[in-house]
């Protein structure tokens, strides 16, 4: 997969996260260096799961919106 990187807002929004999940779990307090290293490790790691699952809802619900049109072309034939 791509490198995937997060805009400016988002990363730190994700950073601020960590940071909060690794000090309410552990009592560790973390810099913005191994926040970031989480961060990138995870995105590294899991992002393509994360990314593949979103396609597949994706691809689910405009299967079924699209399955919705055709009930509507079939219901006006009639």
């Amino acid at each position: 997969m791509a490198d995937f990187k997060l805009d400016k807002q988002r990363n730190k929004e994700a950073l601020e996260r960590i940071r909060e999940f690794f000090l309410e779990e552990t009592g560790t307090r973390l810099s913005d260096f191994k926040a970031q290293f989480y961060l990138d490790f995870m995105l590294e790691e899991i992002g393509e799961f994360v990314y593949e699952q979103a396609l597949a809802d994706c691809h689910a619900l405009m299967t079924d919106k699209i399955e919705d049109l055709f009930l509507l072309e079939y219901k006006k034939k009639r």
